[in-house]
């Protein structure tokens, strides 16, 4: 079992300092034994592309692979406190879950 099966919408995410980076607001359980991204129509939907990009530090040029990747494996969305930008982790990014709290594996 991976620690994304148990996050939950409205959890509280911390780094690895302990800092406090937000709330789950989604969280897309991934299909590791997929070995393409087939059937993921939504990868070409503009509103995905936009939020993946934005999420990874407002980069406009994620790559498709790393998209891809992210789909596959699976993810959260998480919203930071204030009026910063949601930010996507991906399942491997999540250190673990205790209680109501998602801890991730880098620091923010």
């Amino acid at each position: 079992m991976h620690p994304i099966d148990n996050v939950r919408e409205g959890m509280n995410v911390v780094d690895l300092t302990d800092k406090h980076v937000g709330k789950v607001v989604f969280v897309k359980l991934g299909d590791p034994d997929a070995v393409t991204p087939a059937g993921q129509d939504y990868l070409e939907t503009p509103s995905f592309l936009e939020g993946v990009r934005e999420a990874f530090r407002g980069s406009d040029d994620v790559p498709r692979e790393r998209a891809e990747e992210l789909f596959r494996t699976g993810y959260v969305e998480v919203d930071p406190p204030g009026l910063g930008r949601n930010r996507y982790f991906a399942a491997d990014e999540i250190a673990g879950v205790e209680g109501d709290t998602v801890r991730i594996s880098t620091a923010d």
